[in-house]
């Protein structure tokens, strides 16, 4: 009897141990199930967020363009109305924008897609298999000297003023930061340039094993490449026109 008796003692003390055992198993699926919910919510949150940001940034972003178009037809609009000495201050400050990269630039020109190699392996491919921000100044560099009017990389458009540099693995161009694919658009003589291309060792080397850095590039009768544009650039637009319109009035 007493035997009986300890066998059913230790049937049910295996029978609670593995009872809290599926207990506290069911208890861990249960708190893990409700954090991945919780999880789940917050990203969907962040998403919606980030969602709302670009949409706003895009309703900004067409507004600035709005205005500049406004400001742009007032520059016009004063030139067509006025012939006093103000017209040829306001026509040599309108050359002055252009040289200096303020204005929308339309002409023949390239359109360079440059890019990482093609399933980079930090372990096994070399350093140069990656574009650097030295990659984009030197091709920048070789498009001057080759009669290059106007360059801008990813629609930012290049002046004397632009500082373009490596942040980790994606590129600071004009306090703006970009990632490849980097497509480098140019308006000037097409040939010219196509040939200095063409012959440059320096990517033709990167294009080869164990490189293979990709690059090609494209001739385009009819390129628009935009102004130069950072904030408060139609702030200075309006300051530098506010002394010639109150000497007019």
């Amino acid at each position: 009897m007493t035997h009986k008796y300890r066998l059913l003692q230790i049937s049910i003390s295996l029978i609670l141990i593995i009872s809290g055992f599926i207990l506290a198993r069911h208890f861990i699926l249960v708190r893990a199930e409700l954090d991945n919910t919780v999880n789940i919510a917050e990203i969907q949150k962040a998403q919606q967020e980030l969602t709302e940001l670009e949409n706003e940034r895009d309703k900004i972003e067409l507004e600035y363009q709005i205005m500049r178009k406004e400001l742009s037809d007032l520059w016009h609009e004063v030139i067509a109305d006025d012939e006093t000495q103000e017209v040829d201050i306001l026509n040599s400050l309108e050359d002055t924008r252009k040289k200096a990269g303020l204005t929308d630039v339309k002409g023949h020109g390239l359109v360079l897609t440059i890019n990482d190699k093609e399933g980079y392996d930090p372990y096994e491919d070399p350093i140069e298999s990656l574009i650097h921000d030295q990659n984009i100044i030197y091709l920048i560099d070789l498009l001057a000297d080759n009669g290059a009017q106007a360059i801008s990389v990813n629609d930012l458009r290049v002046v004397n003023s632009s500082k373009i540099f490596c942040i980790g693995t994606t590129i600071l161009c004009n306090k703006q930061r970009m990632s490849p694919p980097y497509i480098i658009k140019v308006i000037g003589p097409q040939e010219q340039m196509k040939i200095a291309l063409d012959a440059d060792p320096v990517y033709s080397k990167l294009q080869e094993a164990p490189y293979l850095v990709r690059f090609s590039y494209q001739m385009i009768p009819d390129l628009i490449i935009k102004a130069y544009e950072t904030p408060g650039t139609i702030e200075k637009d309006i300051e530098f026109l506010n002394p010639v319109t109150e000497s007019i009035n």
